[in-house]
């Protein structure tokens, strides 16, 4: 029995000693500078835009050859609801900073400039994004693009990241300005 006892213990220590040591590979820090990610969530109205379920891909790259430090990316993002369809592309600026150096975490403010094109084929386009350019509840509408936020990234295993964006102002200016608050969950790989 008693060495039942032993032999289950030392096995525990084992496993548990390699399970500590596979923790820190998981979550350790990024060594790749490309990713490729999508993320997905509300598009909330602050201000004449109306709410819409997001969607966003992006593809970016890191200056400095690691998942760290300061990057340039382009994002596709399409908006779905309240009566219109929106399509925003542009290029983004951001820096990934690591708070903890052993630990593959990083907090990214960022900015994008860019196109947000805005179309509406059902009535309803008045509270929208589209009022002022509403003819018989159909309307399309370009405008100039400016996003200002924050995001979370979590790197997994150096291949996959995991994201939340819980802060962008989403500012489209044309004869008059509408402001989105995103907030966003996503994921991708790095390469």
């Amino acid at each position: 029995m008693r060495r039942a006892v032993l032999t289950i213990a030392a096995l525990s220590l084992l496993l548990l000693s390699g399970v500590a040591n596979a923790q820190p590979a998981l979550l350790a820090p990024g060594t790749h500078p490309m990713w490729a990610s999508m993320a997905l969530g509300p598009a909330i109205s602050v201000k004449d835009s109306g709410t819409q379920f997001k969607l966003i891909e992006t593809f970016g790259y890191h200056l400095m050859g690691s998942a760290a430090g300061p990057a340039i990316a382009f994002d596709m993002q399409e908006g779905f609801g309240n009566s219109f369809t929106s399509i925003e592309l542009g290029p983004k600026f951001l820096w990934d900073i690591q708070p903890v150096h052993n630990l593959g975490l990083y907090l990214a403010p960022s900015f994008m400039i860019g196109y947000l094109y805005a179309g509406s084929a059902g009535g309803g386009c008045e509270q929208t994004i589209l009022g002022p350019f509403c003819d018989g509840g159909r309307s399309s509408a370009s405008f100039f693009d400016m996003q200002i936020g924050f995001e979370g990234r979590l790197v997994l295993d150096n291949r996959w990241l995991v994201s939340f964006r819980p802060f962008t102002l989403d500012i489209g200016v044309a004869s008059s300005t509408s402001i989105r608050y995103d907030m966003m969950f996503g994921g991708g790989a790095i390469f």
